[in-house]
């Protein structure tokens, strides 16, 4: 993951996390899910974990490996978030 200029963005309503959906977040760094594929399981932070938990489909499929994520801010606590789930 590497770091981007902070960006304010608009999350998708229909995000199926009461945290994210239609909130606002604060772009902070950009990666593939390759990052997160070729992370120990006892290494992840509770962000990335949650992740996981919420993206399991994309970590079955090799193929989705090249996927783009982005890390940031909601209400201050860190996320992960795909780039389908922002909107516009």
């Amino acid at each position: 993951m590497f770091k981007i200029d902070k960006k304010v963005v608009k999350l998708k309503s229909d995000i199926d996390d009461i945290m994210l959906a239609g909130k606002e977040m604060t772009l902070e760094r950009k990666g593939t899910l390759k990052y997160l594929m070729d992370k120990p399981g006892a290494k992840f932070t509770i962000a990335e974990f949650n992740f996981f938990k919420k993206h399991l489909d994309l970590f079955i499929d090799d193929e989705k490996e090249n996927t783009v994520i982005y890390y940031g801010h909601v209400e201050g606590l860190g996320f992960f978030v795909t780039e389908g789930e922002i909107d516009g």
